[in-house]
């Protein structure tokens, strides 16, 4: 069982310790073979008490470099030496690796499991390119949809903007960067057009839709949003897409007030109301800007309806949890994966997006939280993380749950594909 770092007694660590600690001393008198020997076994104790799995990767790639670095000393200062000459011939091991093998292969490995442990967006991008996760299904296009908005609320646009995608997936891209930037900017309209001035018009076309959602969920007034609408042709496209703004919006109010919560707690998933004082009557709007499409605004009310939404179990089991009902979504999850097994892994998390966005109970992140949940999907884990990342009432105690995760995903070091096939872009920063 894998024992975080944090969690090992002072008994296992002890000797662990001092056996690293007296690492660099050096007897003055001892023969080259003898220095050369000694390094070798420091070097090997390194990367066999150091394992993986019971310390983070930062911790573990700081031991196995100093591992590294004793290789090098060998060769480099005693060459000669039968322990030298042993390493040349791959007689000696790096632990269980081939030295070979542990330099070229395992420390480039170790290097990206370290920056995929640094941060949660790491661990996303990680996450999606694993090698069993480069098909490009639905699921991983929702995860790259979280990555990019997890990038924007970083305020880091131009790498969102930067992100390597297919031609199908840059409506995505594209999409996710003006959401966010309508919603979060302090000037939004500004800001998303010097960020697009040199976009093709039918993108830009494509875009005001997103552009006019968000800025209505926002909670701009009426003469802001009649002023978007006059200026980019008042279309009924643009209506109904401020229509769905305005309805997500009061959908969200409602129920934080129904819940008697203060309006600052007012989320329509990881999507914070602001402007609470602005309301805007979603019926009234549509009886005005919508008078000759009665049909199309019938069809936006009846997608957010509470009847509507209600059809759905996995849609059931979110708002129990969400509502600190915890025995009785857990229950409701077990029945749902009883009767469809497809279903486990998505009920799942469910459940537990229920419990992060829950303000009646509190998910307390541990080291092993995520890693020990039921999912074996790349995409639900990466999208998990990503939406707990941007809670409002996010809750995290010890160390950060990213090392289990890529640990739980991408365990041990063995057939390792060369460095240059295995390059996984994530960021350093």
């Amino acid at each position: 069982m894998r024992i975080p770092f944090s969690k090992l007694t002072a008994v296992s660590i002890i000797p662990v310790l001092f056996l690293l600690g007296c690492a660099e001393k050096v007897n003055p008198s001892a023969t080259p073979e003898a220095e050369a020997a000694r390094l070798y076994q420091r070097a090997d104790a390194y990367i066999k008490s150091v394992s993986e799995g019971n310390y983070s990767y930062n911790y573990i790639q700081f031991y196995w470099q100093r591992a590294e670095a004793n290789f090098e000393r060998i060769d480099r200062t005693y060459g000669e030496t039968p322990t030298a000459r042993q390493l040349r011939n791959g007689e000696l091991k790096a632990g269980p690796y081939e030295i070979s093998y542990f330099k070229e292969r395992v420390l480039p490995r170790l290097e990206v499991k370290k920056l995929a442990a640094f941060k949660v967006v790491n661990c996303a991008i990680f996450l999606y390119n694993l090698p069993e996760n480069k098909q490009s299904t639905p699921a991983r296009k929702e995860t790259l949809r979280w990555i990019i908005e997890r990038l924007c609320r970083e305020d880091r646009f131009p790498e969102a903007l930067g992100v390597p995608v297919i031609e199908e997936e840059r409506p995505i891209l594209l999409s996710t960067v003006v959401r966010i930037a309508a919603l979060y900017q302090k000037a939004p309209l500004p800001f998303i057009n010097a960020l697009f001035k040199d976009l093709p018009d039918e993108e830009k076309t494509t875009l005001r839709p997103v552009i006019a959602e968000a800025l209505a969920f926002r909670g701009e007034t009426s003469e802001q949003l009649n002023k978007y609408l006059s200026d980019n042709g008042d279309t009924e496209d643009l209506r109904i897409a401020v229509l769905k703004g305005l309805i997500r919006r009061e959908v969200a109010i409602e129920r934080a007030l129904a819940e008697k919560m203060p309006l600052k707690n007012a989320f329509d998933g990881v999507d914070g109301i602001q402007n609470p004082d602005v309301r805007i009557n979603p019926k009234e709007y549509a009886s005005i800007k919508l008078v000759e499409s009665p049909a199309k605004a019938a069809g936006v009310f009846e997608g957010y309806s509470n009847e509507q939404v209600s059809k759905d179990p996995l849609h059931k089991i979110y708002e129990l949890a969400r509502l600190g009902k915890t025995k009785a979504a857990q229950q409701l999850q077990q029945e749902v994966a009883q009767k469809d097994p497809s279903l486990a892994e998505p009920s799942v998390y469910q459940l537990v997006r229920g419990q992060m966005s829950s303000f009646v109970t509190k998910f307390a992140v541990q080291p092993d939280t995520f890693s020990a949940l039921p999912l074996k999907d790349p995409n639900l884990m990466a999208q998990l993380i990503l939406e707990w990342s941007l809670t409002p009432n996010i809750n995290q105690r010890g160390m950060q749950p990213w090392d289990s995760i890529v640990f739980k995903f991408a365990p041990a070091f063995d057939n390792l594909p060369p460095p240059e096939a295995d390059a996984t872009p994530v960021s350093k920063t």
